[in-house]
C-alpha cells in the first residue's frame, strides 16, 4: 500500500505564506525536496503551478494533499467554480475534503478590516487523485 505523505503545505489565505509539493510515493522512493518561502507574484501563480506540477508526481493510486483557505472567495479574489475547474483542468479529481474553521483572536475582532471574510472562512484539506 502506497504511504501518503505530505511533503510541504500549500498554505493559502489570500496571500502566499508557503509553497512544496505535496508527493504520494512510497517511504524509500521520497525524494529530497529544497524548502524555500519566499513571495510569489500571486497566490493564483503558485496555486496553478502546484496543481500543475502535481499529476505527474502521483503514481496510480497516489494522492496529493493541498491545504487552502476560502478567504480568496471571500474577498472576491477567486470563486469557487474557479478552484474545482483548476483542478479538472489538470486532469485531478476531488478524493474528499475536509474542512476546519479558523478560532484565532482576529475571527472576533469586529475593527479588523476584513473581519466579514476571516468570520466566514474555512480551511480544507484537499485530498486530490489523477481521474
Amino acid at each position: 500500500m502506497k504511504t501518503v505523505r505530505l511533503l510541504n503545505l500549500l498554505l493559502i489565505l489570500g496571500l502566499l505564506t508557503a509553497c512544496g509539493a505535496g508527493i504520494t510515493n512510497t517511504p524509500s522512493q521520497l525524494p529530497t525536496v529544497p524548502v524555500s518561502i519566499t513571495p510569489a507574484p500571486s497566490a493564483e501563480t503558485a496555486l496553478r503551478g502546484f496543481l500543475d506540477a502535481l499529476p505527474a508526481h502521483l503514481e496510480p493510486g497516489g494522492e496529493g494533499w493541498l491545504i487552502l483557505s476560502d478567504l480568496a472567495e471571500h474577498l472576491g479574489l477567486r470563486t469557487r467554480p474557479e478552484l474545482l475547474a483548476a483542478f479538472a483542468a489538470v486532469g485531478l479529481q476531488v478524493v474528499a475534503r475536509s474542512d476546519a474553521r479558523p478560532n484565532h483572536p482576529r475571527v472576533s475582532d469586529a475593527t479588523d478590516p476584513l473581519h466579514a471574510a476571516r468570520a466566514a472562512e474555512v480551511t480544507s484539506l484537499w485530498r486530490l487523485a489523477v481521474r
